[in-house]
């Protein structure tokens, strides 16, 4: 049995089987989850700066100032320290949950994601899409050098992403988020930082050849079994219409058989009559 197949069992189909199963790799998932915010975080903190040097200029210098140097000298390190310390703090609590949730698997029928922070969600896509699939190295990735990588699989309703207007999706999605990448109909079906990503596609896009052959042989036999029925059904037929002149035969004897016992019986009253003429002639003659 496959390695951890049982976090699926519930929500698999009957005869369906799970043929590997994946994870994200921890070190590619922190790294994204907490270098992925350090731009935001610096802006934020330099329009707190700021802001608060903006009260401090505008505040009267007299001794009745209701902000002490000492004061906003403590405001701004709040500001600069307190608030990445907080975040990253929320942020490690949520990507642990995330983490821990965050299981992928393929079956031989279907691509299976289940994801969520406090809660677990299911989402499933069927194993015949995942052919239209592309795998997309970030520069985390490349500076990592762990082999790691995300997958995208796409499908007729929602085509394929990471470019032209769906970049910016993307990319808060490679980062990292609160949403953890299950946001939105972009990122519903991302095999996130998963190592050896093109070795990952490529089992599942075989696995995917395998189900369609499958399928088309399935079909073939479904196809060759009703061809066979109707052509014993139209050999039952021609062999019901070829008996119909040989039953019009038999009807046909049978209403000879009829005339010939009629006339018979008709010759057998005929001679009859005549034994009886005959016995009458000699009792007169005898008389």
């Amino acid at each position: 049995m496959v390695e951890n197949a049982h976090i699926f069992q519930q929500v698999l189909f009957q005869g369906e089987e799970v043929l590997r199963v994946f994870k994200p790799h921890k070190g590619r998932f922190w790294a994204s989850r907490l270098l992925g915010h350090l731009p935001g975080l610096i802006m934020l903190m330099v329009f707190a700066i700021f802001f608060v040097a903006m009260i401090y200029s505008t505040a009267p210098a007299d001794a009745a100032s209701p902000i002490s140097t000492g004061a906003m000298i403590g405001i701004i390190l709040a500001m600069i320290l307190g608030f990445p310390v907080l975040f990253f703090l929320l942020e490690i609590i949520a990507g642990r949950f995330w983490l821990k949730n965050r299981w992928y698997c393929y079956t031989n029928r279907r691509v299976i994601i289940q994801c969520g922070i406090l809660g677990r969600n299911f989402r499933f896509l069927d194993l015949n899409q995942a052919m239209n699939s592309f795998v997309r190295i970030s520069f985390l990735d490349r500076l990592l050098k762990k082999n790691t990588g995300s997958i995208k699989f796409s499908t007729m309703m929602n085509p394929m992403l990471g470019m032209g207007m769906n970049m910016g999706m993307s990319n808060q999605m490679s980062r990292g988020s609160w949403g953890g990448g299950g946001v939105g109909m972009g990122t519903m079906f991302y095999f996130l930082y998963v190592e050896d990503p093109h070795g990952i596609l490529r089992e599942i896009q075989e696995a995917a050849q395998a189900h369609q052959h499958s399928a088309a042989n399935l079909n073939q036999n479904l196809s060759n079994q009703i061809n066979n029925l109707a052509n014993q059904i139209g050999n039952m037929n021609q062999n019901q219409q070829g008996q119909n002149p040989n039953n019009q035969q038999w009807n046909n004897n049978q209403g000879n058989n009829q005339n010939n016992n009629q006339w018979n019986n008709s010759n057998q009253g005929g001679w009859n009559n005549n034994n009886n003429n005959n016995n009458n002639n000699n009792n007169q003659g005898g008389w």
